[in-house]
């Protein structure tokens, strides 16, 4: 039996604030080469066609440690705010979050913490490894460059759909991400061996 990394969902309730939209944002340690590059990836294949489409769409990237690369992008309507007090309130204020991972490994809490807070996510593949969702139902899953724009316009075109993936979001980490659930399911375990 494996038990997943759990968080207070609860924790989240407090956060609901109406985000920007449409907004775009990334955050995460910006000295990891896997967030550097996917950034890049996002910004050479996807930025240029969701700018062109939607003129007043801003693209804001938090997080710490940033390396001048990063710091001194000057497309338009990138923002670039460095490390934040409050990550959770950043969040919360923006809409649609991106995880354009194209290497590393491990479990990605911030799409788990993404998901609390009821954020509609498009990641990569890499990017929602070790989490079990479903595409296009708990988060969009999209590996090259014009999918991953597709799923973008896909939640900025249509309000309904933002709505329901972040609401499918909340309820999958209720379910299976949150301490409360994992602490019942593994009770129920233990109940099975004795």
């Amino acid at each position: 039996h494996v038990s997943p990394t759990g968080i207070n969902a609860h924790d989240f309730k407090s956060y609901n604030a109406k985000p920007e939209f449409p907004s775009i944002f990334h955050i995460g340690a910006l000295d990891w080469s896997p967030n550097q590059e996917g950034i890049g990836w996002f910004l050479k294949n996807c930025w240029d066609t969701l700018h062109k489409k939607y003129p007043e769409l801003k693209f804001y990237i938090a997080g710490r440690n940033a390396p001048a690369s990063i710091r001194n992008i000057s497309e338009p309507n990138v923002v670039f705010l460095g490390e934040v007090d409050d990550a959770y309130a950043f969040m919360e204020s923006k809409a649609v979050m991106i995880v354009p991972l194209l290497s590393g490994s491990g479990m990605r809490i911030k799409i788990i913490e993404g998901m609390a807070l009821g954020k509609s996510i498009v990641s990569t593949s890499i990017g929602a490894e070790g989490i079990a969702v479903s595409h296009d139902k708990d988060i969009i899953i999209a590996d090259d460059p014009q999918n991953y724009t597709a799923g973008i316009e896909s939640l900025l075109d249509n309000f309904d759909k933002f709505e329901a993936i972040g609401r499918n979001a909340v309820k999958f980490v209720e379910e299976n991400y949150d301490n409360l659930s994992i602490s019942k399911a593994l009770a129920a375990f233990y109940k099975e061996l004795i």
